[in-house]
């Protein structure tokens, strides 16, 4: 079945980490040199985030070429390489961005995501923890929701409500965490809870082949026949060729 991945909610809060990125000198940061590595690293960032990683690489390794010093360039070309599926460059420029700016909070939730793709999940969770301790951190809601992610996919359940509650306190309406404890409390057999969290994910997120068969089962538990063969056509039209879809087929064709 579909996992849920914490890479790309890195990616989209790389995309905010430039602002954040002033704990040197204000005589530093105002030198030609890091002026024209920030706009290369904005400019890098911004078309990373349009999908178009090969002018994206080009944009932030002109970033580090203008001023090795600054963290935003290395923690941009660290997302960059994270993309491009090069987990050794991307960690290495990580933590030279970390050694750099030790007070980017906003760094160690982008490190903790990527960590949790390595499968490096307590590692991911002190980095996440880091970031939400930090008082002045703007987005603390994204780093519970990544923190709370990156349990369910180590199965601590318990550790990812606790998480995933405290992003939900902040920001009720995070599509990620709302599917997260729908997946908390079909583990639980709490069905009702359980549509509850995918009626409000609705609200917010597009269906996906996950969010759909994690609907069938839940409605099937319930007893709603109706409700579930609704998500089974949804499932079976707007993703054919989904493993959910090749599940349900194989189930009806045992009966």
């Amino acid at each position: 079945m579909t996992r849920t991945t914490t890479g790309i909610i890195s990616v989209l809060m790389g995309l905010v980490i430039l602002a954040g990125c002033a704990s040197s000198p204000a005589r530093v940061e105002d030198t030609p040199q890091r002026r024209a590595a920030r706009s290369y690293a904005e400019l890098g960032l911004n078309y990373l985030r349009q999908g178009q990683r090969a002018v994206a690489m080009e944009k932030l390794r002109k970033a580090v070429e203008m001023d090795p010093s600054y963290a935003g360039a290395q923690h941009g070309l660290a997302l960059g390489y994270q993309e491009f599926g090069q987990p050794d460059l991307a960690e290495m420029h990580f933590r030279h961005a970390m050694r750099l700016d030790d007070k980017d909070s906003n760094l160690y939730n982008n490190f903790g995501a990527f960590l949790c793709d390595q499968g490096r999940y307590e590692e991911a969770d002190k980095y996440f923890l880091r970031a939400v301790a930090d008082p002045g951190y703007g987005t603390p809601d994204r780093a519970w929701e990544n923190a709370g992610v990156c349990a369910l996919k180590n199965n601590d359940f318990d550790k990812a409500e606790t998480y995933l509650r405290s992003a939900l306190k902040l920001q009720p309406k995070l599509s990620a965490a709302l599917l997260g404890m729908a997946r908390v409390n079909y583990r639980k057999k709490d069905f009702l809870r359980t549509r509850a969290y995918l009626q409000r994910y609705e609200e917010v997120g597009a269906p996906t082949s996950e969010t759909l068969w994690l609907a069938v089962q839940t409605e099937r538990n319930l007893g709603d026949v109706q409700a579930a063969n609704r998500s089974v056509m949804l499932l079976e039209s707007k993703f054919p060729d989904s493993d959910e879809a090749r599940s349900l087929k194989r189930g009806r064709s045992k009966r």
